[in-house]
């Protein structure tokens, strides 16, 4: 992957060096491997320049280590490339700050968008609310107003009733009346359960 570096006669001098920050654990051995035998550097030689225990670097370049931070194999990176190497290459920090701001301009889209979405959610909410506590307060008043009206008619109907009845009652006493005129106010009679000689006496008088 950066094979251009391990020949590279400028590491440690006017460039830093290949991303290692951008390289995996079996890249950043892989990378170390090739550099030393570029070198023809032993061992002992790369623990003297580096100030690692020649044991720990025994175990990196027999693949003992897999598992390592970044800063365990960063001693042994400074003196692959001569001892001045300090982070990203001089080639790919401008690289990498064009990377990093947009990747800020891109969260900071999505942060933008979230919000909108948020902002739009809670307003969705709000109306849904809104609209279920109007049509709550609607289906309260017409189930009111149906049973008012339905009240109304009952008593309508009720009254309606009592009037025909009432007029039947009459229409009957009348007609008793008139075939029988000497039960005058027959249907008085009944209705107060009065003497009939009361009644007659009021019959006169009227």
């Amino acid at each position: 992957m950066y094979s251009e570096c391990i020949e590279c006669q400028k590491i440690g001098i006017s460039c830093d060096g290949p991303n290692f920050f951008a390289m995996s654990t079996p890249e950043l051995l892989a990378w170390c491997k090739a550099r030393k035998a570029y070198l023809r550097a032993s061992n002992a030689q790369l623990a003297e320049k580096s100030g690692m225990p020649k044991g720990t670097i025994d175990r990196l370049f027999a693949g003992e280590h897999v598992d390592f931070r970044y800063e365990t194999i960063r001693p042994l990176l400074k003196a692959l490339t001569g001892g001045a190497w300090a982070g990203n290459p001089c080639a790919a920090i401008q690289e990498d700050e064009a990377l990093q701001k947009k990747v800020q301009e891109l969260e900071a889209e999505l942060a933008r968008r979230d919000e909108s979405i948020r902002h739009y959610k809670e307003n969705y909410d709000d109306m849904t609310k809104l609209v279920a506590n109007t049509n709550k307060r609607h289906e309260e008043q017409l189930k009111f107003l149906r049973g008012e009206i339905k009240r109304k008619n009952k008593a309508v109907t009720t009254l309606t009733v009592l009037a025909v009845l009432a007029l039947l009652y009459i229409i009957v006493t009348l007609i008793i009346d008139l075939a029988d005129p000497s039960r005058g106010y027959y249907w008085l009679e009944s209705l107060l359960h009065l003497p009939q000689s009361i009644i007659e006496q009021t019959g006169h008088i009227m």
